[in-house]
């Protein structure tokens, strides 16, 4: 459970200039809050320091570069550690776990620290604070410390959205992420960028279905307004699946087949538009299918006479339309 509203904004994320602190000023903001604390300089050999057991980050990008600034310039900051719980003459890190690895890899030998106590609990919020402040973090990772860091510690979206410095539709819109299907998480984790089609992609009902948008948007054959217009086309009432997907892909082709070949971008455009029918026509078919398999065998038999008697009749007059030297 959480504490009071005081012990909540212990570790408040602040603002500067319209944006979050990245994890390097981390220090600049725990300085602040333990400020009251007494602490104790000391140089400690780098071997008798352990990382903190509550670091819920696997991943550090850049230690070599910063490894050779250390090199040039030294270890120039000061780590904040605690006294290891149960081993006598070693310290466990509080924060600044990617500098301590950068100095190992420079050899640097003895690291300036400030040693105070800490509790297991408050590691653990500040390693989650940490993570979160990542700017290299993807958003389904963001979502999974938002989440871990409400359950452990009570927090409403409210006191979430407070302590980020983020609106609550921000964190109620990441925490979505983590009730989205599998599939479309693992896109997430592939492309950071495609997160703004995830509520849209979700709604589609099948993983067969949602295989040609996502591929479409990890390929960067569909944009987010693709997506849109696929799945709002999909779900529009009483309008007939494979009518409406041929109308979309002679629509698609017409539009573009009219463009002069020597217009800047033309070639491009009609590649676009090709790629998008393709996507609506694959996902539409995806969908029927799933229909199709879900229904009992009359009403099975009795959409496929549907399709037949009607809609191959209207995609061969369509063929013959486009088509009129075509036998």
């Amino acid at each position: 459970m959480a504490g009071n509203s005081t012990n909540k904004r212990r570790f408040s994320v602040e603002r500067r200039a319209g944006n979050m602190r990245g994890t390097d000023d981390l220090g600049v903001v725990l300085a602040g809050d333990f400020a009251h604390r007494a602490s104790v300089p000391l140089d400690i050999p780098i071997e008798q320091i352990d990382p903190s057991p509550f670091q819920i980050r696997r991943s550090f990008d850049n230690l070599e570069e910063l490894a050779a600034a250390m090199q040039v310039h030294g270890f120039t900051s000061r780590l904040m550690v605690r006294m290891h719980p149960t081993e006598p003459r070693r310290y466990q890190l509080v924060y600044g776990e990617r500098r301590l690895r950068a100095a190992r890899l420079a050899a640097i030998a003895v690291i300036p620290c400030d040693m105070t106590q800490f509790s297991d609990r408050e590691l653990l919020e500040i390693g989650l604070t940490e993570n979160l402040q990542r700017e290299d973090l993807n958003p389904l990772e963001e979502a999974q410390g938002l989440r871990q860091f409400m359950d452990e510690f009570g927090y409403t979206i409210r006191e979430m959205a407070a302590r980020t410095g983020k609106s609550k539709g921000y964190i109620d819109n990441r925490l979505g992420l983590l009730r989205a299907p599998a599939d479309v998480q693992q896109m997430v984790e592939a492309r950071a960028d495609t997160v703004a089609s995830v509520p849209l992609i979700a709604q589609v009902a099948t993983a067969e279905a949602r295989k040609p948008l996502i591929e479409g948007l990890t390929k960067g054959q569909l944009t987010a307004a693709d997506v849109r217009s696929i799945v709002h086309d999909s779900q529009a009432p009483q309008s007939p699946v494979l009518a409406r997907t041929a109308q979309a892909a002679a629509r698609d082709a017409m539009d573009t087949s009219e463009q002069p070949a020597t217009q800047p971008g033309s070639a491009r455009s009609s590649e676009r538009a090709l790629q998008r029918a393709t996507h609506i026509l694959d996902t539409m078919m995806a969908q029927l299918q799933d229909t199709l398999l879900r229904l009992q065998p009359n009403e099975r038999d009795a959409l496929l006479d549907y399709i037949v008697q009607t809609h191959f009749a209207a995609l061969e007059a369509l063929v013959v339309t486009l088509r009129p030297d075509e036998k």
